[in-house]
C-alpha cells in the first residue's frame, strides 16, 4: 500500500515536472526561413547532391568544440535513407588511418615547430608536427550515382594543445558553479580555444592541412578520371603539383560540393581563396619608382601561382557551398591586415596581377589609386574578392548558409558578404531553430549551434535542397525520386 502510494506521488509530481517543462517552452525545433543576400524570399535551396547523376565529389570540414572523430557519421547514416544508397565503408567504426586504405593522415608540406606559453616540449616530438588531421572517404551509391565523401578531422592535434591549457582551468580549487562551468567547457575551452588557435600564427599550418586535404580529394578524382594511380597520401600532396593543363582541364568538370561547421566555415572559405598564395608571392615584388617587378628566382612565387590557378579551376567545378553555424563576419576581424604603405602596395599589386589576372599597366594604376575604378575597390577587399574573382570563371556558385538565431557563435552571412559577391555566386540564408527556447528568454548555447546535421529536416536539405512554399517553408525534395 505504502509502495502503491509512493509510486502515484512520484507519477503525480513526474508529470507536473514535464508540465511545466513543456509549458516553459515557447518555441520548439525547426521552423525555418530561407532567405537571400538582401533578405528577400528564395524559391528554391539547392542540395549537395540533388538530382545529379554520375561522380561528385563532397568534402566536409568540421568546426570548433572537442568534436569526435565519427563528426560525419550523423550526416552520413541519414544519407542511406534519404538517397536511397548505401554508405562503404560501414559507419559502424571509424576508419584507422594507421591500417585503413579509407582513411589518410594529411601531411603538410614541411614539417613544423611549435613553441608557446604552457607548452611542454620537453619532449621533442610533442612540439613537431609532419601531419595535421586525417582525411577519410566513404563511397555513398545508388542507381546511376556515387559521392565520394570525403570528411576531414583537424580535432586531434588543436584538442591535444588545448588540454594543456585547460589543465589549469581544472585545478583551481573554488571553481565556477556547475552551470557556468558546463558553458565554460563547451563554449570556452573546446569552442573560442580553437578560434584563438586558428587566428594566430597557427592558422597558417591548419590552413596548410585543409589544402593538402583538398590536394588528395583532387588527386584522387583526376585518378579516377584518367583511370591511374595517384598519390596516396604516404607523402605531402601540394595544390601546385596540379596546375597542368591536362589536370586543370579535369578539375574544372568534376561535380564537388562543400561543407562546413562553425569555425570550419571560415576554415574552408580562406582555403579555397588566394589568401596565403598572396602572401607569398608579396615578398617577391619589388617597388621600382611608379612600377613593381617581380623576381622570378624568388622561392615559393611559381608554386603559388600554380596553386591560385588550381584553385580557380577547382571553384570552377563547385556547384555549393554548406555553411552550417556560419561564423565568417566574427572570424574575418583575424584577417584585417597591417601594413606599411610600400608592404600594402606590393600585396596589392601581387593580387592584382596574380589573382585579379589584369595587365601590369592596370594593376599598377590601380593600386597608386587609393580610390576610384572597379579594380582599385576589388583590392582593397582582397579575401572575399579573391573568393568572388576565383569563383565567378565558372557556373554559379550557391553559398547555403545556416544559422540558428540564438546561437551565440553563428552569423548571418549576408552581413559579410557584400553586394559586389552577387557577381559570382548566390547567397541562401536559411535561418533554422536547433534548440528550443525556454519561457521567451533562453536556448541552451551548445545546442543551438552547428546541429543541423543532428535534424532529419535540415539534413535531407542538405543533401537534397528544397522547394519554399509562398509562406516562407521549406518542403525538401526527395532525392531518391529525382533522381534519373
Amino acid at each position: 500500500m505504502k509502495q502503491s502510494i509512493i509510486r502515484r506521488t512520484l507519477i503525480v509530481k513526474s508529470s507536473l515536472v514535464v508540465a511545466l517543462l513543456v509549458s516553459g517552452c515557447t518555441s520548439f525545433v525547426g521552423g525555418a526561413r530561407v532567405y537571400d543576400f538582401a533578405n528577400n524570399p528564395v524559391d528554391e535551396v539547392p542540395g549537395l547532391v540533388g538530382s545529379r547523376t554520375g561522380d561528385s565529389y563532397v568534402l566536409y570540414v568540421h568546426g570548433m568544440g572537442n568534436t569526435p572523430e565519427d563528426f560525419h557519421a550523423e550526416l552520413l547514416s541519414k544519407a542511406e535513407s534519404i538517397l536511397g544508397a548505401t554508405v562503404s565503408p560501414s559507419l559502424a567504426s571509424v576508419p584507422d588511418c594507421a591500417v585503413s586504405d579509407y582513411c589518410r593522415y594529411v601531411r603538410l608540406p614541411e614539417e613544423v615547430h611549435l613553441r608557446g606559453e604552457g607548452l611542454d616540449c620537453t619532449v621533442q616530438d610533442d612540439c613537431k608536427l609532419k601531419d595535421f588531421g586525417e582525411l577519410r572517404v566513404y563511397e555513398v551509391s545508388g542507381g546511376n550515382r556515387r559521392v565520394f565523401f570525403y570528411t576531414y578531422f583537424w580535432n586531434a592535434v588543436a584538442g591535444k594543445l588545448q588540454k594543456q591549457y585547460k589543465v589549469t582551468d581544472t585545478k583551481i580549487a573554488d571553481g565556477p558553479v556547475w552551470l557556468n562551468a558546463l558553458v565554460k567547457d563547451h563554449v570556452v575551452n573546446y569552442g573560442f580555444s580553437d578560434a584563438a588557435l586558428y587566428l594566430g600564427p597557427f592558422g597558417a599550418a591548419m590552413r596548410q592541412g585543409l589544402e593538402s586535404a583538398i590536394c588528395l580529394m583532387l588527386s584522387d578524382a583526376i585518378g579516377r578520371a584518367k583511370d591511374t594511380s595517384m598519390p596516396n597520401g604516404t607523402e605531402p600532396c601540394e595544390l601546385s603539383t596540379l596546375a597542368n593543363p591536362d589536370d586543370l582541364e579535369t578539375i574544372s568538370s568534376l561535380s564537388v560540393g562543400f561543407a562546413a561547421k562553425s569555425l570550419g566555415s571560415r576554415y574552408l572559405f580562406d582555403a579555397l581563396s588566394p589568401l596565403d598564395q598572396v602572401t607569398a608571392i608579396q615578398g617577391a615584388v619589388v617597388e621600382q619608382g611608379d612600377g613593381f617587378s617581380t623576381d622570378p628566382s624568388s622561392d615559393g612565387i611559381e608554386k603559388a601561382i600554380r596553386a591560385i590557378n588550381v584553385k580557380r579551376s577547382l571553384l570552377q567545378s563547385a556547384s555549393n557551398v554548406f555553411m552550417l553555424a556560419n561564423q565568417l563576419p566574427l572570424l574575418g576581424l583575424g584577417q584585417i591586415q597591417v601594413n606599411s604603405l610600400q608592404q600594402q602596395r606590393r600585396r596589392d599589386f601581387a593580387y592584382c596581377q596574380f589573382v585579379l589576372n589584369r595587365p601590369d599597366t592596370e594593376c599598377r594604376t590601380s593600386v597608386f589609386q587609393v580610390q576610384g575604378g572597379v579594380i582599385a575597390q576589388q583590392v582593397q577587399q582582397q579575401d572575399l574578392a579573391g573568393f568572388v574573382t576565383l569563383a565567378r570563371a565558372g557556373e554559379r556558385l550557391t553559398i547555403v548558409a545556416f544559422h540558428d538565431p540564438n546561437d551565440l557563435l553563428g552569423y548571418k552571412a549576408g552581413l559579410h558578404l557584400t553586394e559586389s559577391a552577387e557577381e559570382a555566386f548566390d547567397v541562401v540564408e536559411v535561418s533554422n531553430r536547433n534548440a528550443p527556447v525556454w519561457l521567451f528568454s533562453f536556448a541552451w548555447p551548445p545546442d543551438t549551434h552547428a546541429r543541423e546535421d543532428k535534424r532529419q529536416t535540415a539534413s535531407r536539405i542538405i543533401w537534397c535542397g528544397g522547394d519554399v512554399t509562398q509562406s516562407g517553408k521549406i518542403e525538401p525534395l526527395d532525392c531518391a525520386a529525382r533522381a534519373p
